[in-house]
């Protein structure tokens, strides 16, 4: 089951699916180490398919640690 949950939103408690696929963390200002941060956690974690990171301040480098 695929649930996108807007920011702020919080999530409802009555899920029994408690696998996060997809990620959305636009819009929220990253840096370029934090991409690297979060890039170099995701390695790590197999569940996530997705992980938008659009309308950060991030450049080629940044991007770069998420492939």
């Amino acid at each position: 089951m695929r649930q996108r949950v807007a920011r702020n939103e919080k999530l409802p408690y009555n899920t029994t699916d408690t696998t996060i696929t997809a990620l959305d963390l636009s819009q929220n200002s990253f840096s370029e180490m934090a991409a690297e941060g979060i890039c170099a956690g995701m390695k790590r974690n197999t569940a996530v398919q997705e992980l938008h990171l659009s309308h950060n301040l991030l450049t080629a480098r940044g991007v770069g640690s998420c492939v």
